[in-house]
Formats: structure tokens, C-alpha cells, sequence
């Protein structure tokens, strides 16, 4: 949301326009909305990931550890972990206009060396970690199941493999979405004249497919998960009912 009402405007205004018009300032908060966001999804979705691995896997410790409070410090780290990967950034002049996206974001080029260490960060420990947390879970799963059922000969029920679908499909968006760009990242580390044989046009689709990232697991939850589309309507509709009580009281 962050991102979809600042930063994408100032990249639509930058496309009408043919350049960045809206000065240095406007730049500077855009790349920095533009990657704390985006940084704090990725690790959302790695804190999730951890989240349904001690539910699942760890259920007897999973209540003590997390509590409303560790949930909120949880929260907390996130979002510093995204501000933690846009300070070094800011502090090496990485984040600039980039004519070929139209939009102030991070140039990579410009400072190879935390652009590796970017990647291993924002993209090989998280792919990792989630990996190893829905796999084991899936290979739980599966191990209760076949125990269960090796007698009936049963085989598992839709709604189970729904769940099955779904955490796979949220694994599998973000690597299609973040893969591209962040294995150039490490390409352009080992061989930084590599970005003269890239065409604009791939790199505007590795670039703008990392920021379709942002809005796709709000998506596929709302589809697949008919709790998370209830919860999602409960809460709009609260907000909305005090939206108008404020309304109301004020007239």
C-alpha cells in the first residue's frame, strides 16, 4: 500500500513525462519508501515462513514463543531489517533516478560489493530458510498422513491439498518475481560489464516483476484462503464504520 500510493506515482508521473521532474527530494522518499517496502515483504514473508514451521513442526513450543508481545517485537525487527538494507544505500549514493525504469531506486552498478551482499541477504538466506521450513513441514505432513492412513488407503482430501498448493504457490511468486533480479545482482558483482549486453527491455521486466511481488500474496491468500478473505472484510468494514461514526459526529 505504501508503495502502490507514493512510489508508483511518482514513476507514473516520471513515464508521462519522459524524466524525473518532481526534484531530488521527492526521489529521495521514493527510494526509500520503494525499498523499505519492498525489503520488509520479502523478510514478511521468511518471518511467515518461520511462523508456520514452530506451528506445525514445533506446536508444543510454538504457544510460548509466540506471544502478542514476541509477535509485536517480531513485527518490530522486520520492518527494521527493511530500513537496516535502505541506510547503507543512502549512505553509498546507490539510490538514483534510472531512466530506463522511470524511477528513483537502488543502482546497483554503482556499488558491486553491497550489491553481493544485498542478494546473499535479501534473497539466498531468505529463499533458504523458507525452503527448509515448508519442506519440513510438507515432509511432516506427509509422514502424520501416511501413519493415519496406511490402513485405509486413503488419499488426502482437497482442502488438504489446497494448503499443500498454496504455501508452495507463495514460495513460488516469490521466486519467479525476485529470482531474475537478484541473480543478475550477482552476475553484475562477478562481471559488472554485463549490464552493457542487457536490453532495456529486460531489465524494466526484471525490475517491474520485483515490484509485482508487493501486491501478489494479499491475492493469492484472498483466493485460495476463505479465513484470510473474511478477516479481510471484517476489517474493512470496521474501518469504515468509524470512518463514518467520526463523520457522523462531527455533522
Amino acid at each position: 500500500m505504501g508503495v502502490a500510493s507514493y512510489s508508483y506515482q511518482t514513476t507514473l508521473i516520471s513515464i508521462l513525462h519522459g524524466n524525473w521532474v518532481l526534484g531530488e527530494a521527492h526521489c529521495r522518499a521514493s527510494s526509500a519508501l520503494l525499498i523499505v517496502c519492498n525489503a520488509s515483504s520479502v523478510y514478511n514473508i521468511t518471518a511467515i515462513a518461520i511462523n508456520r514451521y514452530f506451528c506445525i513442526c514445533h506446536s508444543a513450543r510454538y504457544e510460548k514463543m509466540y506471544t502478542k508481545r514476541n509477535t509485536c517485537i517480531i513485527i518490530g525487527i522486520v520492518w527494521a531489517m527493511g530500513i537496516s538494507t535502505w541506510i547503507p544505500m543512502q549512505v553509498l549514493h546507490m539510490l538514483k533516478y534510472d531512466p530506463v525504469v522511470f524511477a528513483c531506486t537502488v543502482v546497483r552498478p554503482t556499488n558491486p560489493v553491497y550489491t553481493l551482499i544485498l542478494e546473499l541477504i535479501h534473497f539466498v538466506t531468505p529463499t533458504t530458510v523458507v525452503l527448509f521450513c515448508y519442506i519440513n513441514i510438507w515432509i511432516l505432513i506427509i509422514q502424520v498422513k501416511y501413519r493415519v492412513r496406511q490402513d485405509a488407503k486413503d488419499k488426502l482430501k482437497p482442502n488438504e491439498l489446497r494448503q499443500f498448493f498454496l504455501m508452495f504457490l507463495v514460495f513460488t511468486v516469490y521466486i519467479l518475481c525476485w529470482g531474475p533480479y537478484s541473480v543478475i545482482g550477482l552476475v553484475l558483482y562477478i562481471n559488472p560489464k554485463v549490464e552493457e549486453k542487457l536490453s532495456d527491455w529486460f531489465v524494466v521486466i526484471i525490475y517491474f516483476l520485483t515490484q509485482f511481488h508487493s501486491g501478489m500474496n494479499a491475492i493469492i491468500y484472498g483466493t485460495f484462503n476463505k479465513n484470510f478473505r473474511d478477516e479481510y472484510k471484517n476489517i474493512m468494514l470496521s474501518v469504515f464504520a468509524k470512518l463514518f461514526r467520526i463523520t457522523f459526529k462531527k455533522k
